[in-house]
Order: C-alpha cells, then structure tokens, then sequence
C-alpha cells in the first residue's frame, strides 16, 4: 500500500497522468502521514522504555523541587557527583532551592556536601539572594511610580510569585521584572520608564502606535545598574495567542497584600494557566517552571472547574494538561487525583509529557531543537501551528525595526529584512560555534 502511495504522487507531480484526482493524492499523502506518526510514536515509546535509569544526582535535584511544608527534607544518597548536582541545579534554575534543601538538611542533621560543593553552593545562593533583593527594591519603586503616575499595572511572575508561592520568596531564580499594562497605557508607561533612568532597548513610540509590528512586550534596561524590566501589553505574543488575554485579565485580576506592599497580580485561575502556557511557549526548557506550579498550587487554591473552562476557551488545553501532569509527576503538585486520572486518559497528552519528563530528567541538555518541538506539540489545532510558524518566520517585530529603522511608507520592506536578519543571525552561531569546536579541538 505504501509503495503504491509513493508511486502514484510521483506520477502526479511528474505530470505522467492526467487522470489523477485530487482526492487521490490527498489519501495518498493522508496514508503516508498517518504511516510516518505511528512508526515514530512507536520509536518514542521505545526510547521511553529503553531509556537508562534516572541518575542519583538528579532525583535528588527532584526532591529538592518539590514543596515541603512541614515535611521533613529529603536524605542525601551517598555517593553523590555532587558536580553533576551542581551543574543540574544550574541549568534548570533552581540551584538556590538545592540551596536551601542542603542547608535544612545540615540543620536536620544529616551528613553535610563536601566542602568545595557546599562553599559553591552557598556562595551561588548569597549572590542570588543579593541580586533579587536589589529586583524587589526597584519594583516597588516601579509600582510606587506607576501609582503615582495612575498608570494601573500587573506584575508577572518575578517577585510576586516568589512571595505568593514559594516559603521562602529568594529561593526563586528570576532575573528580570515583567509589567503589563493596557495598550492604551503604553506610551505613558514608556515615558515613565525612560524618566526613571531606562533605556528602551527596541521601541519607538512611532512604531508602537502604527499596529504593523507583532509585539506584546518590548523591553528596557537601567542605566545606571543594569537592572531590565518586560513592559507587555498582552500576555502572549499573536504567533502564541494561548490562554487568557484581554479585558478578562484586568476584571478578573487580584490586588495582593504582600510584606512589600500591595500589588496588582493576575487571579489564581489566570496565573495557573499562564504559567503553564508561558513555559510551552518556551518548550518546558527547565524544571523552575514545574517547581513554579508545584509551589504555586501549594500556596494557592484555585477554582478547578474555572481553570478547565478558561484554558478550553482560549485554546490552551492540552498545556494545561501536560504541565499538570509534569508538575505533578516531577514536583509532587497538590493536584487532585481524580484530575490527575483524567488528564492521563488523553493518550496523546500523556505521551508528549512523557517525553518531556524524560527530556528535564536526563543530566544532557536536549538543546533548543527540543524546547522547539515542545513549543509545537503543546499546540493542539494543526491551523493554530501552522500559524504559529509562519507569523514565528515572516511576521515583523520591533526587533527587526531596531535592526534597521525604516520610515512608515518602507514598512512592508521589513518581512524579507526580517528574513534576511534571521539568516544572518544563523550564519553568526554557526561561525560561532565552529570557532568554539576548533578551540576545542
């Protein structure tokens, strides 16, 4: 059948038979399709079984990702590469929670890391510490300056998530402040900042207000400390337009008593599902993004039936799915089991977060190639991916206006520039990365 397939849309793209229907050609492409996913679902599920045991080190680094309120911290295995935690730890951002677990166990008692790893471990997390404490001082006089300006503004993320979710709000890795505010506010956000000492890094006021480019952030950096900060005016970009976005999130945004203050933030619905699609918008590149949800969820309770009900109407369903369920799986989310059951039936679901729970628990970085997949996979309508790849590839963004700055009537010039600073940038890494090679060798 698969030869015959093959045989008869050869025959119709050489043009050797003007008796072939287009229906035939579409069954025959629809058979290959279908004969090409099921061998390479086969060949996943071959390498999810065949995979190696999980290493010590990172069920360790696990562990130490899950909440724990009240419970004693996990033990320390012996013989542990403590340079594999390390290297782990940092790369999927949580090395000030691995941190933080080392010392509960040293006042617990338990046998303490060796000297040069525990020295390395409390030297990364005094300097994160003093990092995020410089962050929280410059948000709250953003949102000082926001107030007194009447500019209303949401916090994403950042500080505010590490005070609502986590026991201790510095044990969170963030490195920059994400604000969002109503399009119609941009402006006077941008003036605002820019008067504050920030520099704006790709936006023209000009470009902004003419609606050519796709962009729903653009962002700013302090002069003086370096101290960055993400203004969006929508919460997903047009090429990702999943999840909650629009009025709905002001009407149904929540103001937070915090030590620092009260803050503006998303409500707990609305922030579930944004991080959920926040990190398939980045392919579940760490398990940060897994620790979030768990710690979140535990600090937190949300309306489940509301949850499912927004995610379905804004196309966001399956990564809501797929990020419960490696929350749950990794980090040990506070998600009720009957939930839980029901999300596994959907095979589908299953076996893509199957296969990125293998990707975050294997101590080799899967690479950008990956993290690219996830991005596509999450997304369950084939129209809504083909979209998301094309606006990805040819739509223009005010990265590509500060690439090269046109006039407005040059503005349709800028989708083969933006083709051609893409190529370029390629060119680069590859440059790049065959110096490092030869430097290498």
């Amino acid at each position: 059948m698969l030869r015959r397939d093959v045989l008869l849309i050869r025959r119709h793209t050489s043009n050797q038979s003007k008796k072939l229907f287009p229906a035939d050609i579409i069954n025959a492409f629809a058979r290959l399709t279908k004969d090409h996913r099921g061998r390479l679902q086969a060949k996943t599920l071959k390498a999810l079984r065949d995979r190696p045991p999980m290493k010590a080190e990172m069920r360790f680094v696990l562990d130490c990702c899950a909440p724990r309120r009240g419970i004693a911290p996990p033990c320390v295995p012996s013989h542990l590469d403590w340079d594999v935690v390390i290297t782990a730890a940092r790369r999927h951002q949580v090395l000030p929670l691995v941190a933080a677990r080392v010392e509960q166990l040293e006042t617990a008692g338990f046998q303490s890391p060796p000297p040069q790893a525990l020295r390395t471990l409390r030297t990364s997390a005094l300097a994160h510490r003093l990092r995020c404490q410089h962050l929280v001082a410059r948000w709250r006089e953003l949102r000082g300056a926001f107030a007194a300006a009447m500019i209303p503004v949401i916090t994403l993320k950042g500080p505010l998530l590490a005070e609502l979710a986590y026991d201790h709000p510095l044990v969170r890795v963030f490195a920059d402040l994400d604000l969002l505010v109503s399009r119609a506010h941009v402006a006077r956000a941008a003036d605002l900042l820019k008067e504050l000492g920030y520099a704006a890094e790709n936006y023209a006021e000009a470009a902004f207000a003419s609606g050519f480019f796709h962009a729903v952030e653009t962002n700013f950096h302090r002069i003086d400390d370096g101290t960055r900060v993400d203004l969006h005016w929508r919460l997903s970009p047009q090429s990702y337009g999943f999840g909650p976005d629009g009025e709905g999130v002001w009407e149904r945004a929540a103001c937070h008593e915090l030590t620092e203050g009260a803050a503006l933030g998303l409500s707990s619905e609305d922030s579930l599902i944004y991080l959920t699609v926040h990190a398939a918008r980045h392919g579940w590149p760490a398990l940060s993004a897994a620790a979030d949800i768990a710690f979140f969820l535990e600090a937190q309770q949300p309306d489940w039936d509301s949850i499912f009900r927004i995610a379905a109407a804004t196309r966001a369903r399956r990564m809501l799915a797929v990020g419960l369920m490696l929350s749950y799986e990794l980090s040990g989310a506070a998600i009720p089991k009957a939930r839980i059951d029901q999300l596994r039936r959907d095979t589908p679901d299953r076996r893509i977060a199957q296969r990125i729970a293998a990707q975050l628990t294997d101590v080799r970085d899967g690479g950008s190639g990956a993290t690219a997949r996830n991005s596509l996979c999450l997304i369950e309508d084939p129209k809504d991916r083909l979209r998301y790849v094309a606006l990805s590839w040819a739509a223009p963004t005010l990265i590509d206006w500060r690439f090269l700055p046109l006039p407005r009537l040059l503005y349709p010039a800028y989708y083969p520039l933006r083709q051609l600073r893409i190529a370029l940038g390629l060119i680069r890494r590859i440059a790049a990365s065959r110096k490092l090679f030869r430097r290498d060798r």
